[in-house]
């Protein structure tokens, strides 16, 4: 461009440029140097390079366009694909464009823009379909296979292409994949893939794959919690036990069991910053068995026993220990019984313990940056002072890998967090019956993360009162922790029976009543349903004549009503047959 003046504004005046200069058209300053005449117009080429083709697109010949589609000069692809979209007509053009997506080759820089245009083009007309997504994904262009996550549909009937995607050499496509998994509608099959998937030290190295993994997890987060609560040790488990990956303690002398002549345990330290407290390894520990490190302070005290230790610099930690106090205060800002790091930013910490408070398990996952080394305290106080007594055992610091080594938002827990809003009712309640019927701390974790929003019970299409012209009438319904409000159902013989079963509670429940000494029965054929692959249709109601009347499987909020006609005096059993409920869930039916 020739003109000498190449700013807009600001305008010059007298004291800033020497003259006062006044706006003109767009409102930039006016000024003979500008050149409002001549430019020039500059045309790059490669050197040695051949000109592309020209098209005559005024037409819109479909076999010009298509051709134009496929050329080496972006521009022509770009006006071919935009002329085809505004076309409307998919009828002319969606095959032979899954023709090209099939049959593009990558340029000598890996780009099919073939492939990559067609399915844009496809993606305008409304006409992607698997055969187009499944021939994007197998082009051998990354960016091919990108854009054919970009345009799948987010229906259900694509995440399972989407999810052959996570397989992908190109982390770029695995994100794109993950993104695209994380429009679909939640289904817990690719949750326990995602979770499958999450041991792939990519997640660890690079932070936006990480992201889109969380993205993905929440949205499927019914089937990666439920896989992640398999994988997880129950709470009878033995201290330390690991269902995904073997746990290599980094502490020697964790469990504080070698001791010195001084009576602290050997390796440790005592590091008090205000205050007199004692320090000593006392028996029993942990299990009535070995040693634990005390802390006692009558007056106060802000103290600590320490374990220095070198560490891998950018990596991903979890340390924990097992903590118990007895008639522990604090006073001046002091927290209690807890672990922290130093040399770290932020010196992370666990929750702290007072009062008096048996075994109990803290921990706190960490970066260790560029830091090659760390201080772990046992710490007594923290910040102010402690007074009473403090126990710690089982101390361990253990290095994460894979997805763990990313942990700065724990994968489980966004999950977790987003449970409510992308689980369907069925998907959330089953999320929670396997945290109630397999315990474990790690679903004890989960479930307080968990938003659990107001269930309300809907009004039941029978009318109560009109039936109670006829019938006896009784209710009963669901309540939190696998129960139902009462144990004990009453009614008179000779009378028809109206049983009201609602259920308030977030988990899926169902009503079944049996005949008299049935309940064994009912029971082992309950279990027997775990492995029938019709039990969900069943409503897990078992077959057999054992079964006088059941609900249907309730969902949250759901009510329903039985119609029994008069029966014999009997004591008449009735549990609820989902997986792993009948064994609290039940009771029984007198009737007189």
């Amino acid at each position: 461009w020739y003109s000498f003046l190449v700013q807009h504004n600001p305008t010059p005046n007298r004291g800033r440029g020497g003259f006062d200069a006044r706006n003109g058209r767009g409102n930039a300053f006016e000024s003979p140097l500008r050149d409002y005449s001549r430019a020039r117009i500059y045309r790059l080429t490669a050197e040695g390079g051949e000109p592309s083709e020209s098209y005559d697109l005024s037409n819109g010949e479909p076999a010009v366009l298509l051709d134009a589609l496929q050329s080496d000069n972006k521009l022509w692809r770009t006006h071919a694909q935009r002329l085809i979209v505004e076309s409307k007509d998919a009828e002319t053009f969606a095959a032979p464009l899954k023709r090209i997506i099939a049959e593009s080759k990558p340029d000598a820089v890996g780009v099919a823009g073939g492939a990559i245009h067609a399915l844009w083009a496809l993606e305008g007309l409304g006409a992607v379909d698997a055969d187009a997504v499944h021939a994007g994904l197998a082009n051998a262009s990354p960016g091919a296979r990108r854009a054919a996550l970009a345009v799948a549909p987010r229906e259900a009937e694509f995440a399972l292409l989407a999810a052959e995607a996570l397989k992908d050499s190109d982390l770029r496509v695995r994100k794109d994949a993950l993104l695209a998994l994380a429009e679909m509608p939640s289904s817990e099959g690719i949750g326990r893939l995602l979770f499958s998937k999450a041991e792939d030290p990519a997640l660890g190295d690079d932070r936006w794959l990480l992201d889109a993994f969380k993205l993905a997890a929440a949205r499927h987060a019914a089937g990666y919690l439920r896989a992640a609560l398999a994988a997880a040790p129950a709470a009878d488990a033995p201290a330390g036990q690991e269902a995904v990956e073997e746990r290599k303690n980094l502490i020697e002398n964790g469990g504080f069991e070698a001791v010195a002549e001084n009576g602290l345990p050997k390796g440790w330290r005592v590091r008090t910053y205000n205050g007199r407290a004692e320090h000593r390894a006392v028996t029993p520990g942990r299990g009535g068995e070995g040693h634990a490190l005390m802390i006692e302070s009558r007056d106060g005290s802000d103290s600590s026993m320490h374990f220095d230790l070198p560490v891998a610099r950018d990596a991903s930690y979890e340390l924990s220990a097992w903590v118990k106090t007895e008639g522990l205060r604090t006073r001046g800002g002091g927290r209690g019984a807890q672990l922290n790091i130093h040399a770290l930013p932020g010196q992370p910490r666990t929750e702290a313990i007072k009062g008096d408070t048996d075994w109990t398990r803290i921990s706190v996952r960490f970066e260790t940056g560029g830091a090659d080394s760390i201080s772990i305290n046992c710490l007594y106080g923290g910040w102010g002072h402690a007074i009473g007594k403090a126990y710690w055992d089982d101390v361990e610091l253990v290095q994460l890998s894979g997805a763990a080594a990313a942990v700065a938002g724990d994968i489980e827990s966004v999950a977790a967090m987003n449970l409510a809003d992308t689980a369907t009712p069925a998907q959330f309640g089953m999320v929670l019956n396997d945290i109630a019927t397999r315990p474990s701390e790690f679903g004890a974790r989960l479930k307080s993360l968990i938003e659990t929003p107001e269930v309300v019970v809907a009004e039941g299409e029978v009318d109560l009162a009109k039936l109670a012209e006829t019938h006896q009438i009784v209710k009963i319904h669901a309540i939190e922790g696998l129960k139902f409000n009462t144990g004990s159902l009453a009614a008179k013989s000779g009378k028809p029976i109206a049983i009201e079963v609602a259920n308030p509670d977030l988990l899926q429940h169902n009503f079944v009543l049996g005949k008299s000494g049935s309940l064994e029965r009912l029971g082992a054929a309950a279990d027997a349903l775990i492995t029938n692959p019709k039990a969900i249709e069943m409503g897990y109601v078992p077959a057999g004549s054992d079964v006088l009347s059941a609900t249907k499987l309730l969902d949250p909020g759901d009510t329903e009503v039985l119609q029994l006609p008069a029966l014999a005096p009997g004591q008449y059993p009735y549990i609820c047959t989902f997986p792993g409920h009948w064994r609290l869930m039940q009771g029984v039916l007198t009737v007189e």
